[in-house]
């Protein structure tokens, strides 16, 4: 049943046809037949592009801008069936599920539809819960290199971190997590404030016992000590970086000097 309370089985079969449209959504050259009926009561952002003085709501068409055309599919599914693919979606400009919800996410938050949003993280967590290596690094990547969010919207972020923390890699994984974490700065610099302050919190209510904690505090000195070599070699190549600039500025400053 969807928010306006019609049946997904009466919306459905209206997905994409141009039967009784009235509205017209454009992302990236891509048109959409919908409904007014259907996307406002789901969403404010088109319950005022549709009702408000705005050019959109005289000529019944709407251009959206800076989505992936992916993430707008997914959501124009979704106000017609309450749900949306990811199987068929997976290989156009995701190579990864986790990659499809947090953009699945950052798109019902910018068009104000939270049950969508609560279905993009349920199916984020889901995938996440897995803890495939290569999903979690690409999590890590759409949720703090990609995505825009709102400034207090922390929810993905404590998804993917959550299940780092978490997550059984040992020494085994060094280089995984080292290069993961060399290549995402700012969730290295996440991570260890979570981790730090985990610790501090664990220390201070210790209920565990021992065998337990000494697990936990092996798995957190493992991922810690990733995270500084991290930080170290970003230095690293923050500062060779540099260095090439100042050679390169050195050598044009040369043959200038020459051609006088």
């Amino acid at each position: 049943m969807s928010r306006n309370g019609i049946s997904h089985e009466v919306t459905r079969p209206y997905l994409h046809s141009e039967r009784f449209s009235d509205f017209t959504i454009i992302c990236r050259g891509a048109r959409f037949s919908a409904h007014r009926v259907f996307l406002c009561p789901q969403s404010k952002w088109f319950d005022r592009c549709c009702s408000g003085d705005f050019l959109e709501s005289n000529s019944r068409e709407v251009e959206l801008h800076g989505d992936l055309l992916t993430a707008v599919e997914c959501m124009i599914s979704f106000f017609y069936t309450g749900d949306y693919s990811d199987f068929s979606v997976i290989g156009s400009d995701f190579k990864h599920f986790e990659e499809l919800h947090a953009h699945v996410y950052a798109t019902a938050d910018k068009y104000e539809i939270p049950r969508l949003k609560d279905l993009a993280l349920k199916k984020l967590r889901a995938k996440l819960f897995s803890q495939n290596k290569q999903g979690m690094r690409a999590a890590a990547k759409a949720v703090f290199e990609d995505v825009l969010l709102r400034d207090t919207d922390h929810v993905l972020q404590d998804a993917v971190l959550g299940v780092w923390m978490a997550s059984d890699m040992n020494a085994s994984d060094h280089g995984f997590m080292l290069s993961a974490l060399t290549e995402m700065p700012q969730f290295a610099s996440e991570l260890t404030l979570r981790l730090l302050a985990d610790r501090k919190r664990s220390l201070a209510t210790m209920t565990l016992t021992r065998p337990e904690a000494i697990a936990a505090v092996k798995n957190q000195e493992t991922i810690q000590s990733i995270v500084v070599s991290s930080v170290k070699a970003n230095v690293e190549i923050q500062t060779a970086k540099l260095e090439a600039i100042i050679a390169q500025k050195d050598a044009e400053i040369a043959k200038l000097q020459l051609a006088r």
